[in-house]
């Protein structure tokens, strides 16, 4: 009997991991770096760093395991790496958005019309995918408002149960594909 989890390709599945997850974990040490090397603003703000998971982080996503874990290693990162960063004076949220208009989620439509039109029916309001610039604003935010640190903000878009059939297809889709002061630890 061939069970569901023996289809899982782990190759794929650790190269998703590497890019998502770990990629992540790596701008972030070059950046927390250059940041400490920096002279604290009035506020003794240092920096700010801004991630971005999916909600596929908490929600899943049917044929994307790889993606929705990586994306979940991103959101439990946030915490414990804002809790060592603070004592550096540097902030760290994530962004966890659901279904935006972007060029791979434009592919998607091309691909599977039903599919996207779900997904933007699944939004009580606006019944529409994010735009870019919405997501911009909010990484804006993060970065502007001194307070916010610690959190994972999730946009409230995306597919929902009750449109993952309408969502899922045989065929991939595209993939979404982002001198220092030593302290010891992973940030130096």
């Amino acid at each position: 009997m061939l069970l569901a989890v023996d289809r899982l390709d782990v190759a794929a599945f650790e190269a998703t991991f590497r890019l998502n997850t770990v990629g992540t974990f790596r701008c972030i040490t070059i950046a927390a770096a250059g940041m400490m090397t920096l002279d604290p603003l009035a506020d003794e703000d240092r920096g700010a760093v801004v991630n971005t998971a999916s909600a596929a982080a908490v929600e899943g996503q049917i044929g994307q395991v790889a993606y929705s874990a990586a994306k979940a290693g991103i959101v439990g990162m946030t915490l414990t790496i804002a809790r060592d960063l603070s004592q550096e004076a540097i902030r760290v949220n994530t962004i966890m958005p659901g279904a935006m208009s972007t060029p791979p989620m434009e592919r998607f439509a091309a691909y599977n019309p039903a599919g996207a039109e779900a997904l933007s029916k699944s939004v009580p309001f606006p019944q529409r995918m994010g735009f870019p610039s919405e997501f911009g604003h909010m990484a804006l935010t993060m970065i502007e408002n001194g307070y916010l640190n610690r959190e994972t903000i999730r946009g409230r878009i995306g597919c929902a149960h009750e449109v993952d059939s309408a969502c899922r297809s045989s065929e991939p889709v595209a993939r979404l594909r982002r001198p220092r002061r030593r302290l010891g630890g992973p940030w130096s």
